[in-house]
């Protein structure tokens, strides 16, 4: 998946106008992916978005997003038409989108997620570190022939109020098993308090939570 960087890419649709809170989107937004199939005159069906483990045709697909393997969040409306394409007449659901946005890097807190099950696929984690203000990762993990997804999210304190932040993979049931390497970063603008210069966390990922990657501090 194609890591962007954390800027706001804004979609005038025609039908909404807005600013938000830079850490505060995506709380009652879907997640997605943009990927393209195969030009449809060769028998793919050209681009599509990939969210909850589906893959959905947009009836009104903004050029703009036309990049491989772009991360987003959107509001959509489900329609009743289907898309058929490729020699197969794979049949597609239709959404209409109505806000779509580059979906931003950054650390998220997973209680402003209420009923969010994180996945625990598995990923291995070779180094890490801050840099300004954001978290640097590079990650291995197996697939080759899907979607993979990644998110970081700052958990309840642990023991003696400790700063927990894990590290989720979603693999997606991607079945190949070629091994992959990526960076990934992540602001940590989120964690900031007006209070304080400065916050310790422990880095946790998968495959289960007793996984340590190490206490890191950032500072600002």
């Amino acid at each position: 998946m194609r890591i962007v960087t954390a800027l706001l890419l804004v979609l005038t649709l025609g039908l909404w106008s807005c600013e938000k809170d830079e850490y505060s989107w995506g709380t009652d937004w879907d997640e997605g992916v943009i990927y393209f199939s195969g030009d449809v005159a060769a028998d793919g069906c050209g681009w599509l978005l990939f969210s909850e483990g589906k893959s959905y045709h947009l009836s009104n697909f903004p050029e703009d997003l036309y990049i491989d393997g772009l991360d987003v969040w959107f509001k959509a409306n489900d329609l009743s038409e289907t898309f058929s394409c490729g020699l197969s007449q794979t049949q597609y659901k239709v959404k209409e989108i109505r806000e779509i946005y580059q979906k931003p890097w950054n650390l998220r807190f997973l209680s402003d997620y209420p009923g969010r099950e994180t996945s625990f696929d598995m990923f291995s984690l070779d180094s890490a570190y801050i840099s300004n203000d954001s978290l640097y990762l590079h990650v291995g993990y197996s697939g080759g022939c899907g979607i993979h997804q990644f998110n970081l999210w700052a958990l309840e304190n642990g023991n003696e109020g400790e700063l927990n932040v894990m590290l989720e993979h979603i693999d997606n049931e991607d079945p190949c098993e070629a091994y992959l390497h990526k960076w990934l970063f992540f602001s940590l603008k989120p964690l900031q308090k007006l209070d304080k210069k400065e916050v310790t966390f422990l880095l946790r990922g998968s495959p289960i939570m007793s996984s340590f990657y190490g206490s890191y501090t950032y500072k600002y």
